[in-house]
Parts: structure tokens; C-alpha cells; sequence
């Protein structure tokens, strides 16, 4: 049996913006999150996020 670990949600977020070919910088302005922050986060460099971050990352702005 193998043991395998999910994906970290920085890993996640960036497969996804890569496969929908969306720069950082595009995304840091549509969601208000800054692109150190998702740099930070794609990276594995900060905790988790809380979430409302990954809300705004996922969900379009009303």
C-alpha cells in the first residue's frame, strides 16, 4: 500500500494558474491578495492561509 500525502494549497495554486496561464501579477490584482503573499504561499513559505484568502483567490469579485 502506498502512502501518499494530498498537495500543499500553494502546490494546488500554482498548477492552476499555470494550466490557466494566469501571471501573478493578474491574479494579485484580481483577488487583492499581494503577489509576495501568493508568491509566499505557492512556495510553501507561509502557514496556511486563512480562509477568507483562499475565497478570494477562487471566487470572482461580485
Amino acid at each position: 500500500m502506498q502512502n501518499s500525502t494530498p498537495p500543499a494549497i500553494g502546490q494546488i495554486l500554482r498548477n492552476l494558474r499555470k494550466s490557466h496561464k494566469i501571471p501573478l501579477a493578474v491574479l494579485a490584482k484580481d483577488t487583492g491578495v499581494s503577489e509576495a503573499t501568493l508568491s509566499r504561499i505557492e512556495n510553501g513559505q507561509t502557514a496556511a492561509p486563512r480562509p477568507r484568502r483562499p475565497c478570494s483567490i477562487a471566487l470572482p469579485p461580485c
